[in-house]
């Protein structure tokens, strides 16, 4: 009994040694600062944290420790800690950031989700443990989610037409919209022209397509009309046609593999010769 009663002396001292620092000693406070997109990629993206920590003790202190957790939509994705280390001066205001990296495929359940999600609201919550103190800190926001490319059919070239068959040259329009570059793997597609189908295909040689940049596929093809109808011998020698072109998009996802993404566009089409 007197060993447990020894043991748990300097157990208390430390206690009351803590206790009375602490009455002597005022916590210090955390500001968030702002969140900065360090990395930003298609498939993933890393979040850089500020945050301001104002000691107003005349000693110096550290932060040994940072507690996070960071919900996404409301759910829980990533919860840890991260051992710091990091001096904070007498009387004085420091910066803290520490990065968090989000793979988008990861967090999306389908790719159905991915496609028609604009943007993630983001919570990040947790506290450091500086001194003695565990100071709280929490701030929120939103994240935008990668753009598909922009598909369409950009043109549509007659090179030769006659009352058996034509020469075409369709050419297919990449836009994209993000602030980095993208690399499409492959484009499988189906063209229609006024609901008659032209052309289908698979199209693998298409160059990467930088931020704000336009790629573009071109696709020869030649049409019978003994197969496709009188009507396509009519509806090329107009002016115009509306289309309709769809299939899907291949891309390939670090550490997910080549992920498939489907589309569909519409509209009207002027015909060259």
């Amino acid at each position: 009994m007197m060993k447990k009663i020894l043991w748990l002396i300097p157990v208390m001292l430390m206690m009351m040694k803590c206790t009375m620092l602490e009455q002597f000693v005022q916590k210090p406070t955390i500001s968030y600062d702002k969140m900065e997109l360090k990395e930003f990629a298609f498939d993933e993206a890393t979040l850089l944290f500020r945050f301001k920590i104002n000691n107003p003790n005349p000693i110096g202190m550290s932060i040994d420790r940072i507690d996070y957790q960071l919900d996404l939509n409301g759910t829980q994705f990533v919860k840890g800690d991260l051992d710091q280390g990091v001096a904070l001066t007498a009387s004085g205001v420091a910066l803290m950031e520490f990065p968090i990296t989000i793979r988008y495929f990861e967090f999306f359940k389908s790719i159905r989700d991915f496609i028609k999600s604009n943007e993630i609201q983001y919570n990040l919550s947790g506290s450091m443990r500086i001194g003695p103190f565990d100071v709280p800190y929490q701030t929120s926001g939103k994240l935008p989610v990668p753009k598909l490319p922009d598909i369409s059919l950009k043109q549509v070239q007659i090179d030769q037409i006659s009352l058996m068959g034509a020469t075409l040259l369709f050419t297919l329009s990449l836009k994209n919209q993000n602030a980095f570059t993208l690399q499409p793997q492959a484009i499988n597609y189906d063209i229609s022209l006024a609901e008659t189908s032209f052309a289908s295909g698979k199209a693998t040689q298409i160059n990467s397509v930088g931020s704000g940049d336009e790629s573009l596929i071109q696709l020869p093809v030649t049409v019978n009309f003994l197969d496709l109808g009188k009507s396509a011998y009519h509806l090329l020698t107009g002016s115009s046609s509306s289309y309709q072109l769809s299939g899907n998009l291949e891309m390939n996802v670090s550490k997910a593999g080549i992920k498939i993404f489907p589309f569909k566009k519409q509209g009207n089409i002027t015909l060259k010769r």
